[in-house]
């Protein structure tokens, strides 16, 4: 999908006559090539990434949530069994000593 709308981005700007400047020796010119450019790039960048309903935008902010809850109880989970572990570890080797 990223790539579609790099594509579909790099064909509008080769269609697109305005976008292109021709060099000049001048220095306005080279002033106004540079103010061609920065309009360019934010038309761009605020071009939305993809068209999401309010609700589906919550729902997937949701769902980021959801799975870093997640990870936080695997990770907790996790501790609890290495400390599980390394206690009847300990209690192994008192009962071997």
């Amino acid at each position: 999908a990223e790539l579609e709308k790099l594509i579909s981005l790099a064909e509008a700007a080769v269609n697109e006559p305005s976008s292109f400047v021709t060099p000049s020796k001048t220095i306005a010119a080279d002033s106004s090539q540079k103010e061609d450019i920065s309009k360019g790039i934010a038309v761009e960048s605020s071009v939305p990434q993809s068209k999401q309903t309010p609700q589906e935008i919550e729902q997937e902010r949701l769902s980021m949530l959801d799975i870093d809850r997640l990870k936080a109880q695997d990770e907790e989970e996790r501790k609890n069994r290495l400390a599980d572990l390394s206690k009847s570890d300990s209690e192994y080797a008192k009962q071997v000593a």
